[in-house]
């Protein structure tokens, strides 16, 4: 050790004393082992036996309470929401949405799609990718003759197009031409992807290695059990060692993320390239680009040949979840304005309890008696049991931080209230109902988005939210608070 002599010799000897004592304990405990033993073994046989018991009881108990404390906890997995299975079970979901109070008219308008598109015989496959992928090139590779305008400096697919076919079994295909998704003005992206959830087949076109957002988008179809067929276009920019490692990159991927099919193909098209004339002289030209489709189409029919009752099965699966979703979300949205609605209900009546207070003090009584109410009716709109320990501790802690953001407060409130004729000039009254109004407002917010995330009332983090919050847009939030109080006053 790089360690001076003086320390060196101190943790020498402090080693030595550890050896000691743990001699010294060893020694002191086998001396009175052997004392007990010789004084057992005069005893009956019973009783020997039954002291070991008790000492194998008490040594195991003692190791089992060791072991529950100190052995790492596993989280608790969160309870899933029951998936719809069928028609029947969504509309029960439906059902108690509607009753609670959300907007069920997305999820009515998915089972709608999916009971039109189940009286046809239809298979539905969406062309899916970034702009300038090659999608438009692609359609007319799979569909000669059709009309899809190309440009080679960006994507033109900003609407949804449809492309009707037959197979040559007779299968009747309607390929559906999603806008690019790095498409930036106009339409909507959320719109897109769920029209490739509600496809049978998703084929997801893609011109080198993933980005970053195009694999969070597979992610995104995988959740649903989509059949994905992930097409490597463009290989002619590629040698046949560059195209192999591609392709086995793509596949490490996407491995993790259940159906996905990987093919290269080339979709044609027209690529610019450089003339040479015979005096020497360069121009730029286009060159048509070889069309190789042969393994999607292969890949397409390994799909198709599942048979229309089970891929039918899984596109309805898919479209029953995003139904699903749609209520989660719709849901939410009730819930997070309910919550919104208590909070603006209980910043009212903060404002008017301090602006009719009687006598010095009687606020802080109807302060105290409000922020219990908001907590608990917070906690009630998220269906949260907290425990009473944790509510009043929680309003403990965030009274001690109000006492240190309260000049702040005031100070900002005071400004505003000059803005208002006769109010500047009060001392309390009015000012202190602003600052209540803005307290009990940070406080609701806080409440509600700890129990928007964690699913329960943790102090901490509503704390550090509370923190965050009450000085957020705190002149427009007095103003307007002001305002109300002047209105109660009056």
């Amino acid at each position: 050790m790089n360690l001076p002599f003086p320390v060196r010799l101190f943790l020498a000897a402090l080693a030595s004393l550890a050896l000691a004592s743990a001699l010294w304990v060893l020694l002191y405990a086998t001396d009175r082992a052997f004392e007990v033993w010789e004084g057992l073994r005069s005893l009956p046989l019973l009783v020997q036996l039954s002291y070991a018991a008790v000492i194998l009881a008490l040594t195991g108990g003692f190791t089992w309470l060791v072991w529950r404390l100190l052995r790492p906890r596993k989280p608790s997995p969160a309870r899933p929401l029951p998936l719809p299975l069928d028609d029947a079970a969504l509309e029960v979901r439906i059902a108690e949405a509607e009753r609670r109070g959300a907007n069920i008219g997305e999820a009515r308008a998915e089972l709608a799609v999916l009971s039109e598109r189940r009286t046809g015989e239809q298979i539905f496959i969406a062309l899916y990718g970034e702009s300038s992928s090659g999608k438009s090139s692609l359609i007319q590779a799979l569909l000669p003759g059709c009309e899809a305008v190309i440009d080679a400096r960006r994507g033109t697919t900003q609407t949804l197009t449809r492309y009707a076919w037959n197979r040559p079994d007779g299968t009747p295909i309607l390929l559906t031409d999603l806008p690019g998704l790095n498409v930036t003005e106009g339409g909507d992206e959320s719109a897109w992807r769920e029209e490739a959830v509600r496809a049978h087949v998703v084929i997801y076109l893609t011109d080198g290695d993933l980005t970053r957002d195009q694999y969070l988008e597979l992610q995104h179809l995988a959740r649903f059990q989509k059949p994905v067929i992930l097409a490597l276009n463009k290989i002619d920019h590629y040698i046949r060692d560059q195209r192999e490692a591609l392709r086995i990159r793509l596949a490490s991927r996407v491995a993790s993320l259940g159906d996905i099919d990987i093919v290269a193909i080339s979709a044609g098209g027209m690529r610019p390239v450089v003339k040479v004339r015979a005096d020497g002289r360069e121009e730029l030209a286009s060159a048509a680009v070889p069309i190789e489709i042969d393994a999607l189409v292969k890949s397409l029919d390994r799909i198709l040949r599942r048979g229309a009752t089970a891929i039918n099965a899984s596109r309805d699966s898919a479209v029953w979840r995003l139904a699903a979703d749609k209520l989660d979300r719709a849901d939410v949205v009730r819930r997070e304005a309910h919550a919104q609605e208590i909070i603006d209900d209980y910043t009212r009546k903060a404002v008017l309890g301090a602006v009719v207070a009687i006598s010095p003090g009687t606020d802080l009584l109807v302060q105290g008696y409000l922020g219990t109410g908001l907590v608990r009716a917070l906690c009630q709109a998220y269906d949260v049991s907290p425990r009473e320990l944790d509510v009043s501790r929680f309003l403990k802690l965030a009274s001690d931080q109000v006492r240190k953001t309260l000049p702040l407060v005031l100070t900002v409130a005071g400004n505003v209230c000059k803005a208002f004729p006769g109010v500047g000039t009060l001392a309390g009254g009015l000012l202190h109902a602003v600052g209540y109004g803005i307290i009990f407002e940070s406080l609701g917010r806080a409440i509600a988005a700890t129990l928007r995330e964690h699913g329960a009332l943790i102090v901490s983090p509503a704390l550090r939210a509370f923190e965050d919050k009450i000085t957020d847009d705190l002149e427009a939030r007095a103003r307007r608070l002001a305002a109300l109080a002047q209105e109660r006053k009056s």
